[in-house]
């Protein structure tokens, strides 16, 4: 294992993984549904049972474009991890609650909630095992 290798933190390991999971799923996703409907129509698509159009693509091209950006600095894949792995909670919630007509407003799915559950676990694990001043 090289040098650089060695140095890397997990916030780091899970903003490039987790960055590039998210570019290729909202790539991916809006070959699928590029649609940006909104009100009743937001159901959108399905790609392998994850909720997708075009709303939630682009945010996930943006937060995966955030990872990858933050990726080479200890501090801002810290901060990344820790930001994304809240936000994936919520988002996981709004998942599970969405069957209520309050929480209706994006599309979610039983794959979509398994995604955001393993980013929001990952994300928050990966920022706590990660020093707050990692060298670097």
């Amino acid at each position: 294992m090289d040098e650089q290798r060695a140095r890397e933190t997990w916030a780091q390991r899970y903003a490039l993984l987790a960055g590039g999971a998210l570019v290729t799923l909202g790539l991916a996703g809006l070959a699928v549904d590029a649609g940006f409907a909104t009100g009743e129509t937001i159901r959108g698509g399905r790609l392998a049972g994850i909720a997708v159009n075009g709303w939630l693509d682009v945010v996930r091209l943006l937060a995966g474009g955030a990872g990858l950006a933050v990726m080479l600095s200890p501090t801002g894949a810290r901060t990344y991890a820790l930001s994304w792995g809240t936000i994936a909670g919520f988002l996981l919630v709004w998942g599970i609650l969405s069957d209520s007509a309050a929480f209706s407003a994006l599309p979610a799915s039983a794959g979509a909630n398994a995604v955001n559950g393993a980013l929001c676990a990952l994300g928050l694990a990966a920022g706590a095992a990660s020093p707050r001043d990692a060298p670097g």
